[in-house]
Formats: C-alpha cells, sequence, structure tokens
C-alpha cells in the first residue's frame, strides 16, 4: 500500500467521530429526499445540517491490462449547513481505498482524498401549492488533502487509484430543482479547474452534467393525519468530461455518461438509499481507465441547529 496503515486508519476515525458528535448535539430536523450521485443540489432548510455517510464502490478496466482488474471504495461524508433561507456551506471530507491486480501481482493506495467546500445561493426560490423550485449557483474549492504520487511495482498506478489532484482546484456550478410531494427532479452543471500539480500531473479541467428523478412508490396516497415514511425510486445520471484545458496526462481526459437507478427510503429525520450505477457510453483516450459497475449506499440525518437570530 502506498499509504501506512496507521495513516490511513485516522480519515475513517475522524469522519466517523464528526458525524456521530454531530447527531448527538443537534437536533432532528425533517427533510425533502435527496439526489445520491452529486451534493450540488441537496436541499437543506435554514438553520438545518444534513449529514451524510457515503460508500461508492467502482470498478475500471486499465487499457494497459486488459482486464477489470481495478476496484476502489471511496467514502465521502457531507456535511450541508442551511445558514439562512438563502446560503448554504457545503463541506465533504473523504477516504479511499483501492487495489489493482496485474499479471499475478496487487497493488493498491489508501487515505483522505480531497475535501470539497462550496457555498451555494439560492438566487431564485419560487413555492406555489404542493410545488417548490429552486435555482442556485455554487462555487468552492476542491482542497488538496488527497495523494496524486501513489505508485507501485510497475511505476505510478492509474488515476482510479490516485485519490487526489495534487492542486487546489476551484469549482463554479448552477443548480436547480423541483419538488412535490409524488416527484421530484434536480439537475447540476459544473467546472472545476485543475492547475497543473507538478510537470508530470496535469489533469486538465474537468466539466460535469448531474440530473436526477425520484418518484414516490409509497405511499400511494397522503395520509392527512401525521408525516408518513416514504420509499422514492430515483434514477440519476451522470456526464463527465476530463482533460478539457493544458496537456493532460495519457492516463486522463476523455468522456463519460453513467447511469444509475435505486431505492431510497425516507423517515421523518433521516434518509437512506442504494443505487447501482454503470456506463451508458465512454470516449476514453489510449492509456486512460474505463469505468464498470458502481454500486453507492449512503444514509443520511436531518440536524436542527440555533438560530442566527438567537445571537442578535
Amino acid at each position: 500500500m502506498r499509504r501506512a496503515a496507521a495513516e490511513a486508519g485516522h480519515g475513517p476515525r475522524i469522519i466517523l467521530f464528526s458525524l456521530a458528535l454531530a447527531i448527538l448535539l443537534f437536533r432532528p430536523r425533517l427533510a425533502l429526499a435527496s439526489p445520491a450521485t452529486f451534493i450540488t443540489a441537496l436541499p437543506v432548510s435554514k438553520d438545518q445540517i444534513v449529514a451524510r455517510l457515503s460508500a461508492l464502490g467502482s470498478s475500471y478496466r486499465d487499457a494497459s491490462a486488459g482486464s477489470d482488474n481495478i476496484n476502489v471504495a471511496r467514502f465521502p461524508v457531507t456535511f450541508l449547513y442551511g445558514a439562512t433561507s438563502r446560503w448554504a456551506l457545503a463541506l465533504q471530507p473523504g477516504a479511499q481505498i483501492g487495489q489493482m491486480t496485474q499479471g499475478g501481482s496487487a497493488s493498491g493506495s489508501s487515505g483522505a482524498s480531497d475535501t470539497l467546500l462550496f457555498l451555494r445561493y439560492t438566487l431564485l426560490d419560487k413555492d406555489w401549492p404542493r410545488n417548490t423550485f429552486r435555482i442556485a449557483p455554487v462555487a468552492g474549492a476542491y482542497l488538496p488533502t488527497g495523494f496524486n504520487d501513489a505508485s507501485g511495482p510497475s511505476g505510478r498506478l492509474p488515476s482510479p487509484l490516485q485519490s487526489g489532484s495534487g492542486s487546489a482546484d476551484s469549482l463554479l456550478g448552477l443548480t436547480a430543482a423541483w419538488y412535490n410531494p409524488r416527484y421530484g427532479t434536480s439537475w447540476d452543471a459544473t467546472w472545476r479547474h485543475n492547475p497543473p500539480a507538478s510537470a508530470f500531473s496535469d489533469l486538465g479541467d474537468t466539466a460535469r452534467a448531474d440530473g436526477q428523478f425520484e418518484l414516490r412508490l409509497w405511499p400511494r396516497t397522503l395520509p392527512k393525519d401525521h408525516v408518513p415514511d416514504f420509499i422514492w425510486a430515483d434514477f440519476e445520471t451522470n456526464l463527465v468530461w476530463n482533460g478539457l484545458t493544458g496537456v493532460p496526462d495519457a492516463a486522463n481526459g476523455g468522456f463519460a455518461w453513467l447511469g444509475w437507478a435505486g431505492l431510497e427510503y425516507q423517515s421523518v429525520f433521516w434518509e437512506a438509499g442504494a443505487l447501482a450505477g454503470w456506463p451508458l457510453a465512454q470516449n476514453i483516450p489510449n492509456g486512460a481507465s474505463s469505468r464498470g459497475m458502481s454500486v453507492l449506499v449512503f444514509a443520511e440525518y436531518y440536524l436542527s441547529m440555533p438560530s442566527w437570530n438567537n445571537f442578535k
């Protein structure tokens, strides 16, 4: 492994401790159903925190090996805070572990991932009976808390086994969402600027567009005397363009279109879901790693924070 076992163990422990502390300190609060594969459009109310723990397992094919020989597990933890009715702040640290088998030998890496931090401002918030619609730009950065120099017996490991870009990367984007009691949909479009981390590492910029459609499966009819639990069918898609600027490494770049389907269970104070993902289309340059199947599970808890009005 690229990282020592002691170092790799600190990240998950800190993440789990932070999540447990948040649950103990703050009261639960109801929220809307959420997109699973992207966090920029997560709904959050004023004085509310959404705390989410996710596990994402993905397989890749390395062009040099010619087989599905890379498996990566990622564990992002998301905290989204509704500071006001319009401003929201997100923090997403994480960790990953991955392994590649080739020619009878195995190489791997593990450790912390890059940390995402962004602000979201609700530019348009329109409510009418049983519906809500919003448009919100986002701005933030990926902080270089991950690694981009993991190596094995054959040299530098493929891009999926690197947990970071090696540089501070700015992020700009736009999100939109429309919810009602029967279905909901959300979208985003983002641009991540990846400056060269070194003479040997130039990922190029990344453009991404995501979409989600959720449909309420149960209850078929909403009760009038209480708030029920819900089961949602969730369909999502991700379009990712890598290596759009500069002279990206031969092991990076290309286009991938991913599709996802799964179920989400929503209670008054928490939500959990599981989705399976697969590549719908790819255009990957020679030397880059193509995507295979993925599985995502998550659980999130809705917490109430003290209102800023109490400090005035």
